[in-house]
């Protein structure tokens, strides 16, 4: 593919899925958006991507503010895409000279030498999205599958111990994931970026009585407790458990209904079979990422379970903050991220163990009805506050600076 080289003063290297709506496009898309917001940067990405999302390379216009190259690829020509993306990263180089690199992707930071010599003196950044055991976390793997992911895991870590420190700094979704970063690999200098809300897309909360009415009677919630869940199927990402917990309350509360909005709803249509759940209490929709503001709003429990894992111990959802955003009740595990500490310390969600995720007790199922009786529009209001205030994205950009060739950390 033949590449004209938009201007921009951020460039991205990427193992990421900017070609599917999904949480780690939507990141990109947000954090690059409010850097240009705030600072005036254009970002353009050139990032690898699943082949099975993507069949050939392809250009995407995000807006001013990011551009973005795709380049399909199978796991198997991975290093067939990377030498490909160094290709296109030293064309772009040799027409632009950004303000700043970043390495999207473990086994990117192997073009971080390279990179070093293209550009001398330039400030490359690691972007820290994940964490390598989420290779071999879970279950369900057939034993050819589980030696596979070990060796890539053992690679993966291998190569950030070695080359993590090479870099001028990376940016990560959580002080505890920062934590992680430093005691693996050394490097210490990182700027804490969690997935935050782009409140320029969302209503005033002024709005959110006369949407809430509006949507509720769009999808005939009646006037019960609404429990939302927002996400993929992936299993740790707990739908399976989610069901389980809105199931069990249901059981205190009839007239409570479950709204999922998912793309993968023919899974999520299976699970809700597997858990014997009624059809009739459950709406699945797929929806437009500006559209899910809507249909959170309407509902009253945001659903965030987690299980207890290091994949889980440093992440920061996005849905977190759209779930806050919408003044919801979260519910989530003990092992999110900062995020647990958050609501238990504010009072505004309910903090689960591993085992009351696994099995929700009598004591849980009424200490949720319990927060439901007391939920008011103060309360709501009070969780918009602090999203806007600790996860917009803007004031989340201004922490870092790379308009003047260097990093400015918190």
């Amino acid at each position: 593919m033949g590449m004209m080289v938009p201007e921009h003063e951020i460039l991205l290297l990427g193992i990421r899925n900017l070609a599917l709506t999904c949480g780690e496009q939507r990141l990109i898309d947000n954090r690059a958006k409010a850097m240009y917001k705030e600072f005036g940067l254009r970002t353009l990405a050139i990032s690898i991507v699943n082949s099975r999302h993507l069949a050939g390379e392809k250009k995407i216009v995000f807006g001013q503010h990011l551009t973005a190259i795709c380049l399909p690829s199978r796991v198997i020509g991975l290093p067939m895409a990377i030498l490909r993306l160094c290709c296109l990263a030293q064309r772009s180089l040799a027409a632009n000279t950004p303000n700043a690199i970043i390495v999207s992707g473990s086994f990117l930071l192997t073009l971080v030498p390279i990179l070093r010599r293209m550009v001398p003196g330039i400030v490359i950044l690691w972007d820290v999205h994940g964490v390598a055991e989420e290779l071999i976390e879970g279950s369900g793997f057939s034993i050819k599958s589980l030696i596979a992911r070990r060796m890539v895991y053992r690679f993966q870590k291998h190569i950030e111990k070695a080359l993590g420190p090479t870099v001028d700094g990376c940016i990560v979704v959580s002080r505890k994931m920062a934590q992680y970063v430093s005691r693996e690999t050394g490097l210490s200098n990182s700027i804490v970026l969690p997935c935050g809300v782009d409140f320029d897309e969302w209503p005033l909360f002024l709005q959110y009585d006369t949407i809430r009415k509006t949507v509720r009677q769009e999808l005939e919630l009646g006037d019960g407790p609404v429990f939302v869940y927002s996400g993929s199927m992936a299993p740790w990402q707990c739908f399976a458990e989610s069901v389980r917990l809105f199931r069990a309350y249901q059981a205190i509360d009839s007239s409570s209904k479950l709204v999922v909005l998912t793309r993968d709803t023919q899974v999520a249509q299976r699970i809700i079979s597997e858990e014997r759940l009624a059809p009739a209490s459950v709406v699945i929709k797929t929806v437009r990422s500006h559209d899910v503001p809507r249909y959170l709003i309407a509902a009253d429990v945001g659903l965030l379970l987690r299980k207890p894992n290091v994949t889980n111990l440093v992440a920061a959802p996005n849905k977190f903050g759209e779930y806050m955003a919408a003044g919801l009740l979260i519910i989530t595990g003990r092992e999110l991220g900062d995020y647990s500490d958050l609501l238990a310390d504010g009072n505004l969600g309910i903090v689960l163990d591993s085992k009351q995720i696994s099995q929700p007790t009598t004591a849980v199922l009424e200490l949720i009805r319990e927060c439901l009786q007391e939920e008011d529009p103060s309360k709501r209001q009070l969780r918009r506050k602090l999203a806007e205030e600790q996860l917009d994205w803007r004031r989340l950009v201004s922490s870092m600076n790379v308009r003047s060739q260097n990093v400015k950390t918190p």
